[in-house]
């Protein structure tokens, strides 16, 4: 551990504050606006260290696989802390000074703990507002410095101390002002009756208005029952999916806008067509191509997709290779995947983005009467592709898998496209092969496939199992010199040079690859045995790659 990182810490505990190990996976939310953050703890919690503090001998051990830093509030460490989110927010004249923490967003202003503060979360005023204030106290972390980690654009955000003075008394009287402390009886509001000829624009109505007036975890314990109740008073209820479709379709758009700080729309029109009105939920997305079509439009038949109504988004494109196995037996192998499972709110590829261009297409498609569209719709206008939807150009690619699941196969096939297509020459930075190993195994693919590489066009780099961040010139010198289109380095456990599950050591490797100026694809392992099908290592290696792609090899022969 490095001092100045251990020195924070020990800061932190002689203040009597109870620090924790904790790292941030980052993504940006399905808006592409937002950022996610989802820690992960020391043996999977936290709750231990809202009991006790951490002694200094723990500290080495604790950090291990750890690189950031979080700060239990409430009685245990004696603070309370008031979180604000956007530096826009002007504070009264006579607000306490301070020991404040600046995070990427805002502040975090730290007081001495009050027990009678509540915890808040997604805060209103006394008028309804969104706040973009909460606090922190008894059963809250917050982040703090040395905290740095990397965003989807690979910025950094850092908490970092801007005001290292003693505590102060928290101000209870603003807190008092400032918060709304008591929730409208939203039952006894709602006893007047829907007009039948307008449920579905008075129901959203309602639900809007109780979602913005609620904080976020209390939608479904609290807003959901109370619409069921107001739906049940009615001569002629809406029927439960009707009523679950809108409240999901409003839920979702008061997320989205408490995301950008901004108050919810008038949305309520949008459901006011029985006809129309659709739920679209994005289940699962299934990205398989046909290799000998690589180059050719995705609005070809075989990029149909269909679209499930109320019951989710489906599209799959069988993507096949034709190989010769070692008998001699052509077959065809299903060899790629992409999935995203929002019921588990897991995103196995960082393709938030287009997943939100997916669903607003697959919307307002529905809505016009158009029941399917091509997958050449989703993809932004400003990318550019060596091989579409493969390569994306002057960005990192990375296809991971487990071993023999055909990874080299695929940078080979890919780099074939690349040369003989586009006419381009191809760097391989082989950390796992000699020279002649390199070319031998170019030799067997070739036997064993009807590949034909032009090797005319494969130039070999000997990394001397140098690191790539070491040698960044000098492959950059092979690059200009050789006119080269793209890098195919394997595998990104070798080219760190230091350990994988490492996240300076990713970003290291990344930012090296990024300062290349040209097209990378990043060959990788896949973990082992936990049934998590993500490149080994440091979750940067995903974050920070345009594409990522996992080779399933043999498990799909049909």
């Amino acid at each position: 551990m490095e001092k100045e990182f251990k020195d924070k810490i020990l800061a932190h505990l002689s203040r009597g504050w109870s620090a924790f190990p904790v790292t941030i996976q980052v993504s940006l939310a399905e808006d592409g606006v937002s950022v996610v953050k989802k820690p992960r703890f020391l043996n999977g919690e936290w709750a231990s260290w809202q009991k006790r503090i951490m002694s200094p001998e723990e500290v080495d051990f604790s950090w291990m696989q750890f690189d950031h830093v979080g700060i239990t509030t409430g009685k245990i460490s004696g603070i309370t802390v008031v979180d604000v989110d956007t530096k826009n927010i002007v504070l009264p004249a006579d607000f306490p000074k301070t020991y404040t923490v600046e995070s990427r967003k805002g502040y975090h202003y730290y007081f001495k703990y009050h027990p009678a503060v509540k915890q808040t979360q997604d805060s209103r005023d006394k008028d309804g507002k969104l706040l973009n204030i909460d606090i922190r106290n008894d059963g809250g972390f917050v982040f703090a410095p040395p905290t740095i980690y990397v965003l989807p654009d690979y910025t950094t955000s850092e908490y970092k101390v801007i005001n290292d003075i003693p505590l102060a008394e928290f101000p209870i009287e603003w807190y008092q002002k400032t918060f709304n402390q008591e929730k409208s009886n939203w039952k006894e509001k709602m006893v007047a009756p829907v007009e039948s000829g307008n449920r579905n624009m008075s129901f959203a109505s309602i639900i809007g208005g109780l979602l913005k007036r609620f904080p976020m975890d209390e939608w479904e314990s609290v807003v959901w029952p109370t619409v069921q109740d107001k739906n049940k008073l009615q001569e002629k209820p809406l029927s439960g999916s009707e009523l679950r479709i809108t409240f999901n379709s409003i839920s979702k758009a008061e997320t989205q806008a408490r995301h950008q700080g901004g108050d919810i729309k008038d949305i309520s029109t949008d459901y006011s067509n029985d006809e129309l009105r659709v739920d679209v939920r994005l289940e699962q997305v299934v990205v398989c191509f046909k290799i000998k079509n690589i180059i050719s439009s995705l609005g070809e038949a075989n990029a149909i997709v269909w679209i499930q109504k109320a019951t989710g988004l489906t599209h799959e494109i069988p993507f096949y290779l034709k190989i010769k196995s070692d008998s001699n037996k052509e077959q065809w192998v299903r060899i790629l995947s992409k999935a995203f499972d929002k019921k588990e709110n897991k995103e196995t590829y960082p393709w938030t983005i287009i997943v939100a261009k997916v669903v607003a297409t697959v919307e307002s498609q529905i809505r016009t009467r158009q029941q399917d569209f091509t997958a050449d719709t989703i993809e932004p206008k400003d990318c550019t592709w060596l091989l579409d939807p493969f390569i994306q150009e002057d960005m990192i690619n990375t296809i991971f898998g487990m071993g023999s699941s055909g990874k080299t196969l695929l940078s080979l096939y890919f780099s074939k496209l690349v040369a003989e297509t586009l006419g381009h020459n191809i760097l391989f930075i082989d950390y796992e092969d000699t020279a002649g190993g390199w070319k031998n195994k170019l030799a067997k693919i070739t036997q064993l496939t009807d590949f034909n590489l032009p090797m005319n066009k494969f130039i070999y780099f000997d990394s001397e199992q140098i690191p790539v961040a070491e040698q960044v010139d000098k492959i950059k010198d092979v690059i200009k010199k050789h006119n080269i289109k793209m890098v195919v380095v394997d595998s990104a456990s070798l080219a760190t040079g230091e350990s994988t599950s490492d996240e300076k050591s990713a970003v290291r490797l990344v930012s090296a690859l990024k300062l290349l100026r040209t097209t990378v694809l990043l060959i990788a392992h896949q973990r082992k045995n936990n049934g998590d099908e993500t490149p080994i290592g440091s979750i940067q290696y995903e974050n920070q790659s345009r594409n990522v792609w996992n080779a399933k090899g043999k498990e799909y022969i049909l």
